[in-house]
């Protein structure tokens, strides 16, 4: 790692430490989470939360079935894309992990037969299984009256005193790339060629893709058989295939930029090839996460009027200065919650189309059939185009309370006809980190508590209100997640007031509170202004272009936007889809 004469790396370090000088573990992989508002845990220190008359919530199974729909509402405007690479960006700021026996072996909180939660006596600490209500309509045929759910793990408080917990995130909490190059030294070290500043990979048909584990003993992809073949900088690469896909742009992607920072600097060395490829890859990353992605979640206006929109031009402009003030620590309540939004999004029958733009019925599947599956990535040669465009032609779902029954009936279900309710996962994630109620929430995101159910109107429907009123005792007893589904969006943002609040408010803390972001300005290591303005010519579209496997010749320059009209397809040699040019790079200097 080279450095500048007064001891200031020019590079982000792999674990997120020292981005912040003077409080160097702000957003360090394995730190905690923060909080928006104190934990409500039911003995104030980690028991999960309850009811406020001190009674059991309501079974989170029991409260998706009664709020959840699983009607067909797709946004015929927004690309499934925009929901994968959501997801993309989620497995860069957050994973949570559970508790698991000595051997690191899952634990199991229900007889093996679903019928029943394990007894006391042999059921670990640490369960928390969600009971099935005897009248389910999807699991009664099953006999399934438990799901399992085992808690996640607090880690060291900030200060390292006593407390309430503080769940442990596994990654580094900046928008870093860490899902392409790892939050940690040794998962890097497996990622990289050492040659050229390259990234690792593995080939079809003479294509990249995503390198093989060694620890799966598979030299070949296709004879991949598990979901454990593939290795990236997050170990989620491969939960669903089209998250693979998103991986395998992105590792080309580095690898490209590799070789032509090679060619303009032939003196540099792997290592120098290496740290300045990922400050372009992550650079280029953080401008498309701000410039096309939140204006669809958030809305202009929200983007506007809180300072998120990257202004022309960047490099003197005050807006970009960094707050070594502000902690870019994820907040509990984003990942726990609010983030979980996309979940909405999801559609449960994911559509390839051929060439010609036809929906290739024979190779189109069910989400649940792949969800940690053996992927058909590493084995049919034209399945990285025709999923993508996929991604590109088909809408996703609107974001609603209505959620696709492949996430809500069959989530992880492997060979077997039923699996998890995410819905009820992530209420149930909620009530184990001990966030507070949603009502909590409305009063600081500015809108005003509810004294009764009535008081959640205009933002919820009467008639869900109607329905919460059934299932809840009180209105503080209401999960952040489900009041936040049920709010109907705001101006022009996805979502409505709460999540927006939340989801705005994190975005808003990674750009301000990161040293390294790509346009702050006055730092010794900062881009110059025609450096930005090259970065600034990225897009989706064009890494798409360059990196599709040959067949995807045109495509529409706003990809998380569905083609038509102004965002009509254009050529992908046009000048409608600029490439940085990184020529600009040559002779860059190197402290």
């Amino acid at each position: 790692m080279e450095h500048f004469g007064t001891g200031i790396v020019k590079y982000r370090t792999i674990d997120g430490s020292c981005n912040n000088l003077e409080q160097t573990s702000w957003g360090m992989t394995r730190s905690t989470f923060q909080r928006i508002l104190p934990p409500a845990y039911s003995d104030g220190v980690f028991a999960p939360r309850v009811a406020t008359d001190g009674s059991n919530l309501p079974s989170a199974r029991l409260v998706s079935l009664s709020i959840v729909s699983h009607h067909d509402a797709p946004r015929v405007d927004l690309s499934l894309l925009g929901m994968v690479f959501g997801q993309f960006v989620d497995h860069d700021l957050t994973f949570t992990p559970t508790f698991v026996l000595s051997d690191s072996s899952g634990i199991e909180c229900c007889t093996t037969d679903g019928e029943a939660m394990l007894p006391d006596g042999l059921r670990h600490p640490q369960c928390f299984s969600i009971d099935i209500p005897a009248d389910d309509p999807f699991y009664r045929p099953f006999n399934q009256r438990c799901m399992n759910f085992v808690r996640t793990t607090p880690g060291l408080r900030p200060d390292c005193n006593f407390g309430y917990a503080e769940q442990l995130n596994e990654l580094t909490h900046w928008l870093d790339g860490s899902q392409i190059y790892g939050s940690d030294a040794e998962t890097l070290e497996k990622l990289r060629e050492f040659r050229q500043g390259r990234l690792r990979s593995a080939r079809i048909n003479g294509q990249e893709i995503v390198p093989l584990d060694p620890k799966s003993n598979i030299t070949q992809p296709e004879d991949c058989n598990t979901s454990s073949c593939y290795m990236a900088g997050d170990i989620r690469v491969s939960e669903q295939p089209q998250l693979t896909v998103m991986h395998t742009l992105w590792l080309r992607e580095h690898n490209r930029i590799a070789a032509e920072l090679s060619r303009f600097n032939p003196d540099w060395n792997d290592e120098i090839v290496f740290q300045e490829t990922r400050r372009i890859v992550i650079a280029e990353y953080q401008f498309i996460i701000y410039n096309e992605f939140l204006p669809i979640i958030l809305g202009k206006r929200y983007m506007d009027m809180f300072n998120l929109t990257l202004s022309q031009p960047s490099y003197y402009n005050d807006a970009n200065k960094y707050d070594a003030t502000i902690d870019p620590s994820i907040h509990n309540e984003f990942a726990t919650a609010a983030y979980r939004m996309g979940h909405s999004l999801i559609q449960g029958l994911v559509k390839l189309f051929s060439q010609n733009g036809q929906v290739n019925e024979d190779r189109s599947f069910s989400l649940s059939s792949m969800l940690d599956t053996a992927s058909p990535f590493g084995k049919e040669a034209a399945w990285m185009d025709e999923a993508l465009r996929g991604l590109l032609e088909q809408p996703m779902q609107n974001f609603d309370s209505s959620f696709t029954p492949e996430v809500t009936n069959k989530l992880f279900r492997g060979g077997k006809s039923f699996g998890l309710d995410l819905v009820a996962l992530n209420i149930q994630r909620g009530r184990d980190h001990g966030l507070p109620g949603y009502n909590s929430y409305r009063e600081i995101c500015g809108m005003k508590r509810a004294d009764h159910f009535r008081g959640f109107s205009p933002q919820i429907s009467p008639d869900m209100i109607s329905k919460l009123k059934h299932i809840y005792r009180s209105v503080d007893d209401v999960d952040l997640f489900v009041g936040g589904i049920l709010e109907t969006p705001v101006h022009d943002s996805l979502v409505g007031p709460t999540f927006l609040c939340i989801i705005g408010d994190q975005f808003a803390r990674l750009r301000k509170a990161d040293r390294f972001f790509y346009d702050i300005n006055h730092q010794l290591h900062s881009f110059n202004q025609r450096q930005i303005d090259e970065i600034r010519k990225a897009s989706l579209a064009r890494i798409i272009c360059d990196h599709n496997d040959g067949t995807i010749r045109m495509i529409q320059p706003q990809v998380f936007r569905t083609a038509g009209g102004i965002n009509s397809k254009k050529r992908c040699d046009g000048p409608a889809i600029p490439r940085p040019d990184f020529s600009l790079w040559a002779g860059e200097p190197i402290f």
